[in-house]
């Protein structure tokens, strides 16, 4: 048998694999095998009388009966990272085989918005309406279409709309707005502005194409256009525009009028590009009246709100009529942010319960067990030899006795009890770990690490230790700086230095600092060295 030394049980192509923060590019074998159990607060309508509650009782609450008003709206709210469209996934895999339920699941990765559309005409038995929706799509939707003629095409109707989009209702300001915007969109030196690379008209194609760089914000975050998405540079305008310019930039009303013409025409301008005229709430109705006449439920799972970019509310409004009884029951779970949830007043009294894993909501996203746990998980997928085939990898490893001995395991599910080994961490690194994930993002302005953020700090440490013990040594004490907590609770003196220096030639700082459990320090006993890791095998 080799020896256990230098080891390297995990392959970078599986942590590319699984490592990943889209959930909805998982296959479900590699989601199941790395998702770990969220903690979920409830929150009743009305907002009284929260509780913490279980991924099963998600579940639970989702599948329990449909009301009168025949639909059930469950949002999930959470903030960038902290795993709400995990949980959306989690019910829709616990879920999706229920009897007479069709169910249609739209994932964050796809915000084309004509893929949207195609997805529920997939529960339509063929005919003259569903030819004609399709039809609809392909004449408003044309692959062949560069970026560059959806951009021209877009910010033309976004002029047109504030134009001819006058109410009753607008102040003197917002009229004199709808004269003055129109020109700047219009004229080819103030409109290439917005329309260039990164402008607000080049990423409100972009999202509605779903060619963003797969950040969260940028399917979260809705483009809304602000002050600094405007022209500022009227050099080669005409005098309507440059006129324009001067006013938005001298006064604040005028500027703030401009916006919100703008932003009244954004979405409409968006649903008539991307999604032409098709009827949504002729689609929806003929969709619940067929799947009605079948006896079943139609069950619509929304990975993020932004895979609706421009139809959000339109497309809710559509599927929800209460209380028509020639439709099926209805259910719909969709994940969005604190800042989308608020944003939909005209719909809060039909939602049902809320499940909410806002990182403001929680004293700290992980217990220390619960981090041991979450990081064995995807150790484990990590050590996986055959994509689709995850198994405990320790499970046959010559090296399994030694290892966890020395390193450390965590059994993540109770039920198999199966134990899955922390190497190349030990439960003190793993603390470390998790607590410089932490600082790192508080000293960024954010709050408490999320999932998300431990997955990629994570895969980047995978990869340097792959390197490192190839090499045949182990990471330096100046790189596991970056990614462990140094709490200095070994009292370096100039004897125990010496000691830890003979005993682990080359890394023994890097052990003794990081891996020993936190509040147990290496100390010197007489001459001889008491480390609790014992013997740090495999990393020497």
């Amino acid at each position: 048998m080799s020896e256990f030394k230098n080891h390297v049980c995990w392959t970078s192509a599986m942590v590319n694999e699984v490592f990943v923060t889209d959930v909805g590019s998982l296959e479900r074998e590699e989601f199941l095998a790395t998702h770990h159990p969220l903690k979920v607060k409830q929150i009743p309508v009305g907002g009284i009388g929260s509780e913490w509650v279980t991924e099963d009782a998600v579940i639970d609450y989702f599948k329990e009966d449909v009301s009168g008003d025949q639909y059930k709206l469950v949002p999930v709210v959470g903030d960038t990272g902290s795993g709400k469209t995990h949980l959306v996934r989690r019910v829709y895999e616990g879920t999706k085989d229920v009897t007479n339920w069709h169910v249609v699941y739209l994932e964050k990765g796809n915000t084309k918005l004509s893929a949207v559309i195609k997805s529920l005409l997939e529960g339509l038995e063929p005919g003259d309406f569903v030819d004609s929706v399709r039809e609809k799509l392909e004449g408003s939707s044309d692959v062949e279409r560069s970026d560059a003629w959806y951009r021209t095409e877009l910010i033309h109707r976004i002029a047109s709309m504030v134009e001819l989009g006058g109410k009753k209702s607008d102040s003197q300001q917002e009229k004199l707005a709808r004269r003055r915007v129109p020109d700047v969109l219009r004229d080819p030196a103030t409109r290439g502005q917005m329309m260039a690379s990164g402008g607000i008209i080049d990423r409100l194609v972009k999202q509605a194409l779903g060619e963003m760089d797969g950040n969260e914000k940028n399917f979260a975050d809705e483009p809304e256009v602000v002050f600094t998405d405007l022209p500022n540079d009227a050099r080669g305008a005409g005098k309507s525009a440059v006129d324009a310019l001067s006013s938005w930039a001298g006064t604040n009303a005028s500027r703030v009028a401009a916006l919100e013409v703008i932003n009244q025409a954004r979405a409409g301008a968006i649903r008539g590009l991307f999604v032409g005229d098709v009827p949504l709430d002729d689609l929806m109705e003929k969709l619940r009246k067929e799947l009605k006449d079948k006896n079943k439920e139609l069950v619509i799972f929304v990975e993020e709100m932004a895979v609706l970019h421009g139809v959000e509310l339109h497309f809710l409004e559509a599927i929800i009529k209460a209380g028509n009884k020639e439709l099926c029951n209805l259910r719909v779970m969709l994940a969005c942010t604190e800042d989308k949830f608020a944003g939909m007043d005209t719909l809060k009294d039909r939602f049902a319960d809320s499940f909410c894993l806002d990182r403001s909501h929680v004293d700290e996203v992980f217990t220390e067990e619960e981090a041991f746990n979450f990081i064995s998980r995807y150790l484990n997928a990590a050590r996986n030899k055959e994509v689709k085939n995850y198994i405990n990898n320790c499970g046959d490893c010559a090296f399994k006795t030694a290892c966890h001995k020395s390193f450390g395991s965590a059994c993540p599910d109770s039920t198999s009890g199966e134990e899955y080994g922390l190497y190349p961490f030990t439960e003190g690194a793993i603390e470390r770990f998790v607590q410089k994930s932490t600082s790192v993002r508080e000293g960024q302005g954010g709050k408490l690490v999320t999932p998300r953020d431990l997955i990629k700090d994570l895969k980047s440490f995978l990869f340097k230790a792959e390197r490192y013990l190839q090499e045949g040594t182990f990471i330096s004490a100046e790189n596991a700086a970056v990614f462990f907590e140094d709490h200095r609770d070994h009292g370096w003196g100039a004897d125990l230095r010496d000691a830890v220096a003979r005993e682990y030639p080359g890394d023994g700082e890097t052990l003794v600092r990081y891996w020993t459990p936190i509040g147990y320090p290496a100390k010197l006993q007489g001459e001889e060295l008491i480390v609790s890791l014992e013997g740090g095998a495999g990393l020497r």
